[in-house]
């Protein structure tokens, strides 16, 4: 008597294995985040000896590429997306299949100033770059991935202090 209740609970537990197991599958995509961040003081006097031209990156238009080969076997590259930033910050989200290399490019609106950089990207990625739009002379404008912005200067001070 107990086989059908028996029966209709291993379907029950089978079909839930089954609705389960099909959810646990890694995404394939991946997320790119870029922020712009404005590094000096917001004004200098037009006369000032620290005035300069360089481009306003605050309305770059963001790109993301990839490279393939075509059908002649010559390397290509092929756009992915682009977008503007929008209250300094742009999100990309896409799908990969395995790792790949994709370029990061940002086009200052206005101007042909280009910065660009790669990143590695594989399924679950979540890249994080910053845009540094620098406002002094002597400091070129930067295309970075973040958390080496300070990365080197932890590195320098920690060997300028050793216990012997």
């Amino acid at each position: 008597m107990n086989t059908p209740s028996t029966l209709s609970l291993l379907v029950v537990v089978s079909i839930a294995l089954i609705l389960t197991s099909c959810g646990n599958q890694p995404s394939n995509t991946y997320t790119v985040s870029v922020e712009y961040i404005a590094v000096g003081p917001e004004e200098l006097p037009q006369d000032s000896e620290l005035a300069t031209e360089s481009p306003d990156h605050s309305t770059s238009t963001i790109t993301l590429y990839r490279t393939q080969s075509n059908a002649n076997g010559e390397v290509e590259k092929v756009e992915i997306a682009s977008k503007a930033f929008q209250n300094g910050n742009v999100v990309f989200k896409s799908y990969v299949d395995s790792l790949e290399s994709i370029e990061v490019s940002a086009l200052a609106g206005g101007s042909s100033a280009t910065l660009s950089t790669v990143a590695q990207v594989e399924p679950g990625s979540d890249i994080k770059i910053a845009l540094l739009d620098y406002s002094l002379p002597y400091f070129e404008d930067r295309l970075l991935p973040k958390g080496t912005l300070y990365s080197r200067a932890i590195h320098r001070q920690s060997s300028r202090f050793r216990e012997e």
